[in-house]
C-alpha cells in the first residue's frame, strides 16, 4: 500500500503481519489507517500495535489489551496522559478491527478512531517540518500466553501524506497563529500549575481502571442527601434539589447534620456561627424562619425529624440517606469487616467532602474524616491479603487517592494491583506520574524507588 511515495515493507516470518517502521515529514496531517486482527484463543495479551516517536523519543504508544472477561480494550499512552477504550463487540476467531490515526500539527495532535470505540484525542502537540517515525505492530508484547509470539496481526497499512504544495502566504498566516497559540496554552498550564501549587491542591494525574464492582457501587438517588463529592439533595422522586437551599439555609443544614448529629447543637451555638452580627432577637428571629424552611424542603426528601431536645437542635432521618452519617456508622464500629471497606470505599471514592464548602468551623470536620478514613483503610489493607483480593486492594487504593492524592499506601496498592492484573505498564506511568506530582507539590524528588513501593506494605 503506496504512502508519501514509500510502500510498508511485510514481514511474516513469526506467521504473523507486521510492518517496517517508517519516516514521515509532518507538514499539516498524516492519516494511519490499517485492519487490526487477532483470534481470541488466547485469553490475556497486550501488545504495541501503533507507535509514533521522534528521534529516539516515543511520543504515542497504542496498545490493544485482549482480556477474557471485558475483551478487546485500546490504551492510548501520550505523554503523560493514559486514555482506555473498550471495544464494544462480540469476540470471534479471526475478529478484525479498522483502526484510524491522524497526526496534526496542533496541540491536541493525535486522533485515533475504530468501531465500536468512542474517540481518542490525546494532548499532544505535533509541530509541523519535523521528522516522525511510525511502527505499525514493530513493537514488544506484554504479558503475553503465547511465549511472546504475536496474537494480533495487521493487514492494509496506510499512511497519507498531503502531497507538496507552495507556502501560500494563508499557511504563513496560520502558522504564526499556530505558534502564538502554543505560546498562549504553554503560559495559561504554568500560571495554573503555580496556582495549584500555592493553594497545595494540586491533584495526581491518575492512571486508573474501572472496578466495576466498588466504583459503579450504587449511590441511592431518592430520599438521599449526598456530602462526599459535593452537596446533593434527592427528593423522593429523584428529583436533586440543592439549589432550593440558599446560602445560609445549606450552611444551616450542613451545621444541623455535622456538628454533634447525635447530640445536636445549641441554638447559642447556632447563633455564634450563622447569626453573630445580628442581636438576640434578631438572631431567634432568622432561626425560627430558616428552620420552617428547612422542614419544607426536607418534607419532599422523606421523614425527617427536626426537634430541641434539652435545648439543642437534633435532626433524624428514619427514612432519608445520609452519606456521611454512614462514614461515621463505619468508623465508629469495634470490629471492621470486608463489606464495611466496600462500603467505606464506595463512600470516599465519590469525591472529597464538600469540596465546595470553605466554612471555617467545617475545616476540623474535613481534617477528622481524612484521617480516620487514611488510617483506618492503611490498618486494613496491612493485614488483608494482597494477591486474593485485588478488587479490595483497587477500591481502597482509589479511595485513598482521593482522601490524599500523594498517599504512599495507595500508590503501592494501585501498583500491586496493575502488576496483579498483567499490566505493568500502567503501574510504572502511575509511578512516573506519581513522582512529578510529588516534586510539584513539596520541591524534592520522592525517596522511593518503583521497586520500593512494590515492596512496601
Amino acid at each position: 500500500m503506496p504512502f508519501g511515495g514509500h510502500a510498508y515493507s511485510q514481514n511474516t516470518s513469526t506467521g504473523n503481519t507486521f510492518f517496517n517502521p517508517q519516516q514521515i515529514f509532518l507538514k499539516e496531517k498524516v492519516t494511519i489507517a490499517f485492519d487490526l486482527i487477532f483470534s481470541d484463543s488466547v485469553s490475556n495479551h497486550s501488545e504495541i500495535i501503533l507507535e509514533i516517536s521522534h528521534g529516539q523519543k516515543s511520543l504515542v504508544k497504542v496498545i490493544a489489551d485482549l482480556d477474557s472477561v471485558t475483551g478487546l480494550s485500546i490504551i492510548t499512552l501520550a505523554g503523560d496522559s493514559v486514555i482506555k477504550r473498550h471495544i464494544v463487540s462480540a469476540l470471534g476467531v479471526d475478529t478484525l478491527f479498522r483502526v484510524n490515526a491522524q497526526i496534526i500539527a496542533s496541540p491536541g495532535g493525535f486522533m485515533l478512531s475504530s468501531a465500536g470505540m468512542a474517540p481518542i484525542e490525546a494532548p499532544l502537540a505535533f509541530t509541523s517540518g519535523k521528522k516522525y517515525r511510525i511502527s505499525i505492530l514493530n513493537g514488544k508484547s506484554f504479558n503475553s500466553e503465547t511465549n511472546d509470539n504475536r496474537v494480533f496481526s495487521a493487514s492494509d497499512p496506510a499512511i497519507l501524506v498531503p502531497q507538496e504544495e507552495g507556502i501560500a502566504y494563508t499557511e504563513i498566516f496560520l502558522l504564526i497563529l499556530l505558534v502564538i497559540a502554543d505560546i498562549a496554552f504553554f503560559i495559561i498550564i504554568y500560571l495554573r500549575n503555580r496556582y495549584q501549587k500555592k493553594r497545595g491542591m494540586l491533584q495526581t494525574e491518575q492512571v486508573s481502571i474501572a472496578n466495576v464492582r466498588f466504583s459503579e457501587k450504587a449511590h441511592p438517588k431518592k430520599s438521599a442527601i449526598h456530602l462526599f463529592g459535593g452537596f446533593e439533595v434527592y427528593t423522593h422522586d429523584g428529583e436533586e434539589i440543592s439549589s432550593e437551599f440558599s446560602p445560609i439555609l445549606k450552611e444551616l443544614f450542613i451545621l444541623l447534620i455535622c456538628r454533634n448529629p447525635d447530640e445536636g447543637i445549641s441554638s447559642t451555638a447556632l447563633k455564634e456561627i450563622l447569626w453573630y452580627d445580628k442581636s438576640d432577637e434578631s438572631a431567634r428571629n432568622n432561626r425560627s424562619v430558616y428552620l420552617a424552611k428547612l422542614r419544607q424542603i426536607l418534607h419532599k426528601v422523606g421523614e425527617a425529624q427536626l426537634q430541641q431536645d434539652k435545648g439543642k437542635w437534633i435532626l433524624r432521618f428514619p427514612d432519608i440517606y445520609v452519606d456521611y452519617l454512614d462514614y461515621r456508622s463505619i468508623i465508629g464500629k469495634t470490629i471492621i469487616k470486608v463489606k464495611d471497606i466496600e462500603h467505606l470505599s464506595a463512600i470516599l471514592t465519590k469525591g472529597s467532602f464538600l469540596p465546595e464548602c470553605s466554612y471555617l468551623w467545617l475545616d476540623d470536620t474535613k481534617a477528622l474524616i481524612a484521617d480516620y478514613a487514611i488510617t483506618l483503610l492503611t490498618d486494613f489493607s496491612d493485614r488483608m491479603d494482597k494477591e486474593k483480593n485485588t478488587e479490595l486492594i483497587n477500591s481502597i487504593a482509589d479511595a485513598l487517592f482521593t482522601v490524599d492524592p500523594l498517599n504512599d499506601t495507595a500508590l503501592s496498592l494501585k501498583c500491586r494491583f496493575y502488576n496483579l492484573m498483567g499490566k505493568p505498564y500502567l503501574s510504572k506511568q502511575l509511578f512516573t506520574n506519581y513522582t512529578k506530582d510529588y516534586k510539584n507539590v513539596y520541591g524534592e524528588e520522592y525517596n522511593r524507588t518503583y521497586s520500593d513501593i512494590l515492596a512496601y506494605s
